[in-house]
């Protein structure tokens, strides 16, 4: 009885693992597509450049 008991725990954590492994997986993918995704062009979206610094005057300070 304590056999069949051990060998359900162990079926339950294999199902565990397995699943684990495939989220793993999946979330492996989905990061590499990320960084694939950076790279393209072409798709609409470009890197723009920050803008210049110091565009515009800041404001006076009133010294009435």
């Amino acid at each position: 009885k304590e056999l069949e008991l051990i060998k359900k725990e162990k079926e339950g954590l294999d199902t565990k693992l397995t699943g684990f492994q495939t989220a793993s997986k999946d979330l492996d993918s989905l990061l590499e597509s990320q960084r694939l995704d950076k790279n393209k062009e072409g798709l609409g979206y470009s890197v723009v450049p920050p803008p210049p610094a110091q565009i515009y005057s800041p404001p006076k300070k009133d010294m009435s």
